[in-house]
C-alpha cells in the first residue's frame, strides 16, 4: 500500500491518471474493468479542485470521465486522445 502525503499527492496526481493501468485513483482507459473513481480518486479530485490545479483526464477510463464531471465544476481538459472509431474504448464526445 501506497502511503500519500498532500504535497507527494499533489505532485504525481498528473501522472497517477497518465497510466495504462488501473490504479488506486480509478479506471484507465486501456485498464481491464472500466471502473470510476474510487473513494480516494474522488478525495483527489477535491484537493486538485481546492488547490485550484487542472485536472487532465487523457488515459482515464470513460467512467471516471463521468465520475469526476458529477462531482465538480472545476475546468477539465483531455490534453490528447485518439480516434474513437479506431479504438472504441476512447472518451466520445
Amino acid at each position: 500500500m501506497r502511503i500519500w502525503t498532500k504535497s507527494s499527492l499533489l505532485a504525481t496526481v498528473s501522472s497517477a491518471y497518465s497510466t495504462f493501468f488501473d490504479n488506486e485513483l480509478g479506471g484507465s482507459l486501456h485498464g481491464e474493468s472500466n471502473v470510476g473513481l474510487t473513494a480516494f480518486g474522488r478525495s483527489v479530485v477535491a484537493e486538485i479542485e481546492t488547490s485550484g490545479m487542472v485536472l487532465d483526464l487523457a488515459h482515464s477510463s470513460p467512467q471516471v470521465a463521468v465520475d469526476v464531471l458529477a462531482i465538480t465544476s472545476m475546468p477539465i481538459i483531455v490534453s490528447h486522445t485518439g480516434l474513437h472509431g479506431h479504438c472504441p474504448t476512447l472518451l466520445t464526445s
